[in-house]
């Protein structure tokens, strides 16, 4: 007798322990057959009945021949709640409109969702599936495709929750995107999105406007930016109107993200984890964080962003990026990790970055407090940037707190660049303590590390190697307006050259 207090017996006779409750409702979504209750826990025999979930088949409601039939979706996922509804490989539906999940649902099967009428679709919230301010939901395995009618005012989502906790999306194919493929919005807790393969729409513009998955809170204003900069565009950092970040713990794990404009998005949010991921050819960023804190992008793909490879930006803290692989970022900014405007106390590790035309690793704008460690960075830089780039920003004195924002205070240890620009580069108004130590620089074009151009950095460069590449230079006051920029005052020293 298998140990715990519940098992089933296969057909043959063969018999599975489960342990609690949780193990039992595992054991019994698919073939919830002969049940035997046992191990003196008399209690949980009650549950079986609320376990041995109810099964409502699509095919009773629906033709599946690809023809619109909304309404007998809606009928059977309605008939579902509670249970699981079963959607069969060889079922082709059609649909218009948005259908409403209802809590403790499963969605299972291979089924193939078509959006026939791209023209009535003006319903929020514009997804095939979408639930609000519900639990315990599970769809897996489904095929969406949000515009195989090719219309101007295509579906905008493929699944879409709000206020939606402990559930999970599974292996979805969503393609046709125009908005977002699934789209986790405010309120949603402990929410899983598990290998997903999501295709949106090839050929976009540098934008924020089509994201294959979202994560967001509710944030103040019209510009993204949660407060930190005033509708009329002055940066001020100020937290005052910030809304808080009450989307939290919802995890992307694996999955494969093309085209769009950002591969994973998430805006105003905690304790996001993106793992796994394969962003390819995303028109802006390839995972872009705005305003997130003590999350993680970690063994991440990303392949031909349009601008940048990941991204933090508007105030992110306490992030861990690691072991991650960027290659071949094309257009606009073209670095391969960047953080800008208040990310600070950050982590960027163990990354891998090639083949970039601007920066491997770049921090800009009130960057403050972030470690850069255990890097390699090939081929970063073409006629600028280099391996490592840090700068401020500085478009008027530096006494004046709306034209000067510093980059301080960040440690940049243990990283490899090669063949890049130059190997480390702190430029336009990095300020106050920057340690570049203990890392190696091999093959640079420009420079080892270069400190300066606008740069009042007191920087230390310490214990660095340099093979096959200039050397560490500093350079002078630079004067453009009628003002003086500071002297770098970098303190360069112990620094070797393994070459003549």
């Amino acid at each position: 007798m298998p140990n715990g207090p519940f098992t089933r017996k296969k057909a043959k006779g063969t018999a599975i322990a489960a342990r609690d409750i949780n193990e039992l409702q595992v054991a019994l979504e698919n073939t919830p057959t002969l049940v035997e209750v046992g191990g003196g826990v008399p209690a949980l025999t009650s549950s079986l009945n609320t376990i041995r979930r109810k099964r409502v088949y699509l095919s009773d409601y629906v033709a599946g021949t690809g023809s619109n039939e909304t309404s007998g979706i809606q009928a059977a996922v309605t008939a579902a709640a509670g249970g699981t509804l079963v959607c069969a490989d060889d079922l082709l539906v059609g649909y218009s409109g948005p259908v409403e999940v209802l809590g403790d649902t499963r969605i299972a099967g291979g089924a193939t969702f078509r959006q026939i009428d791209g023209n009535v679709n003006n319903v929020y919230p514009q997804a095939l599936f979408y639930a609000i301010n519900r639990t315990g939901i599970r769809i897996k395995d489904i095929e969406i495709d949000c515009n195989y009618a090719g219309a101007p005012n295509g579906m905008e989502n493929g699944i879409f929750f709000r206020g939606v906790t402990k559930s999970r999306i599974e292996l979805p194919t969503i393609s046709g995107v125009k908005h977002c493929g699934i789209y986790i919005s405010h309120g949603c807790d402990q929410v899983k999105i598990i290998q997903p393969n999501i295709e949106g729409r090839p050929g976009l513009g540098p934008s924020d406007s089509s994201p294959l998955v979202y994560i967001v809170s509710d944030i103040y204003g019209t510009n993204g930016t949660n407060g930190l900069m005033t509708e009329a565009g002055a940066v001020t950092f100020s937290t005052a109107n910030s809304l808080p970040k009450v989307t939290k713990r919802i995890t992307v794990q694996g999955g494969d993200y093309r085209y769009g404009t950002h591969g994973v998005s998430a805006l105003n949010v905690r304790r996001v984890r993106v793992e796994g991921v394969n962003c390819d050819e995303n028109a802006h960023r390839g995972v872009i964080f705005s305003g997130v804190e003590r999350s993680t992008v970690h063994a991440a793909n990303v392949y031909a962003a349009g601008s940048t490879g990941i991204h933090m930006v508007w105030g992110c803290y306490h992030n861990v990026i690691s072991n991650n692989t960027v290659d071949g970022t094309v257009g606009q900014e073209g670095d391969g990790i960047k953080g800008y405007y208040g990310v600070s106390f950050n982590t960027i590790t163990g990354n891998t970055v090639s083949n970039v035309p601007n920066a491997g690793v770049r921090l800009a704008v009130n960057a403050l407090g972030n470690v850069i460690t255990d890097n390699n960075l090939y081929g970063c830089g073409s006629g600028a940037g280099g391996g490592v780039q840090l700068a401020g920003y500085l478009s008027g004195a530096y006494t004046d707190p709306t034209t000067y924002f510093p980059t301080s205070g960040n440690i940049v240890t243990n990283n490899r660049a090669v063949s890049c620009y130059n190997g480390f580069q702190l430029t336009s108004g990095t300020s106050v303590i920057t340690l570049i130590t203990r890392n190696t620089v091999a093959l640079n074009i420009a420079s080892g590390c270069t400190v300066g151009f606008k740069s009042d950095s007191n920087a230390l460069v310490l214990d660095n190697v340099r093979y096959m590449c200039h050397a560490f230079d500093n350079s002078t006051n630079y004067s453009d307006g009628g003002n003086t920029y500071r002297t770098a005052n970098a303190y360069i020293v112990a620094n070797d050259a393994l070459v003549p």
